[in-house]
């Protein structure tokens, strides 16, 4: 993307087991709290259900995001989206929250416990 085109990144952690993601979900969302980057801003964390964390930040550069960690299982997905054009996000934390939703759905089907693992496409 490039002028005022937002940037999404997703990383799927498949664990092994839920207690492996569920500590490696808390190790993350603790790291991010604790993030002390110079000119970073995090906003504190909602969708705190034990299976979704979100949180917004913004940065002295002028680019504002979110991030979301989705638990399913013992699978772990990660979702950044950055703007590195705009100081407040273009996209609310409801909408955030609702591709956390899709990426938890997505996690049932197609992650390491899912019906559809295996399956060709």
């Amino acid at each position: 993307p490039g002028g005022d085109q937002p940037l999404a990144s997703q990383r799927v952690y498949t664990l092994g087991a839920t207690s492996a993601a569920t500590a490696a979900m808390a190790a993350m969302v603790s790291a991010l709290g604790g993030c002390t980057i110079p000119g970073l801003t995090l906003t504190p964390a909602s969708g705190e259900q034990g299976r979704i964390s979100i949180r917004g930040f913004s940065n002295t550069d002028g680019a504002s995001g979110w991030v979301a960690l989705v638990r399913r299982g013992a699978d772990l997905t990660y979702i950044e989206l950055w703007e590195s054009t705009r100081a407040t996000s273009s996209y609310t934390r409801a909408q955030m929250q609702g591709l956390a939703e899709i990426a938890s759905e997505r996690l049932a089907v197609w992650g390491s416990r899912g019906s559809a693992v295996g399956a060709s496409t």
